[in-house]
């Protein structure tokens, strides 16, 4: 659109021709979107359609002359459009906003009473809703469960995880680590699972079916459940000299499968040094980095299994009780 501007000037004559030159293959994009707007010397409105020919390229455009710029300006305006890699970036930001209710730089929850009060506010996507973002814990996958244990990188509301996450995923999902997240809510024994009544959701977490009361957790729920309880890994686990993380993880690479280790880790037990837990952790955040890349194949979805357990044990030795 040419605001102000007569087509009979030379200049804009000239900047329509060389846009024609170099548009030959799109001309047809040109066409009927050429607009010129031009200030009436009254206030009657005309609106009428020409054609500029140029060597053998006709374009047509509109000429519209009136004494109110501003009714032009209504029928044009459009919606302020995001640029696609804008909203990705927001998109991602506003799924964790959901999930976690955590602000970020740019982009925060904020009251409705409170916007004209913000003026930084650039990008507004909705208000009155500020119970919204515990909706997003129902939609929470275990996989990413996982991932917050080892990286701790999801700023999860530990209580919204326990009554809601937890209770969803463990109609589907078997070992879910737990610990963590009743450590947070300040569970640190049998005692405070039976005072905060979450006694049927942990034994439905530890999967144990039958218990006849919570202080028998412990003597049901086998530490060694997390490992493979096939013969030949256990025979193999015997027969590893150095009983700790690095020996295990040495006698893998010799076994040339790098997913051999989740098999027999657990067999450690508790009896685990805290620099063992800093390798542990460390070989954990290995694998799952690895496996992000894996093509889905039977021994894939094995060792994604066997991961799950082993997260699961790091879990329960790090932040469980004996």
């Amino acid at each position: 659109m040419f605001i102000g501007y007569s087509i009979s000037d030379k200049h804009i004559q000239n900047i329509i021709k060389d846009v024609c030159l170099c548009c030959r293959d799109n001309i047809e994009k040109i066409k009927g979107n050429l607009i010129f707007l031009e200030r009436a010397k009254s206030d009657s409105k005309t609106c009428t359609e020409s054609i500029l020919t140029y060597e053998s390229t006709s374009v047509p455009y509109w000429c519209i002359k009136t004494d109110d710029f501003g009714e032009v300006y209504t029928l044009i305006k459009s919606e302020r459009k995001i640029p696609v890699n804008l909203f990705r970036m927001f998109k991602e930001q506003l799924y964790q906003l959901t999930l976690t209710g955590k602000p970020t730089k740019n982009i925060q929850l904020i009251d409705a009473d409170k916007i004209e009060k913000n003026s930084d506010i650039e990008f507004l996507v909705g208000f009155g809703v500020s119970k919204f973002s515990e909706k997003g814990y129902d939609c929470i996958e275990r996989k990413e469960i996982l991932e917050d244990v080892l990286l701790n990188n999801k700023n999860y509301n530990a209580n919204l995880i326990i009554e809601r996450t937890m209770k969803l995923l463990l109609r589907d999902s078997v070992f879910v680590p737990i610990y963590k997240y009743l450590k947070l809510i300040g569970i640190n024994s049998n005692q405070d699972i039976q005072d905060k009544n979450l006694y049927e959701l942990f034994k439905k977490c530890i999967k144990i079916k039958y218990l006849s009361n919570y202080s028998d957790i412990n003597t049901k729920h086998k530490i060694n459940k997390y490992s493979s309880n096939n013969q030949k890994y256990i025979d193999d686990f015997k027969s590893i000299g150095k009983k700790n993380i690095t020996g295990i993880i040495e006698h893998s690479k010799e076994k040339q499968n790098k997913y051999y280790a989740l098999n027999i880790i657990p067999m450690l037990g508790r009896s685990i040094e805290e620099k063992d837990k800093k390798l542990l952790l460390d070989y954990l955040i290995e694998v799952h980095n690895s496996l992000q890349s894996e093509v889905d194949t039977a021994s894939t979805k094995v060792a994604l299994t066997n991961f799950g357990k082993v997260v699961c044990y790091y879990d329960r030795i790090t932040y469980g009780w004996d």
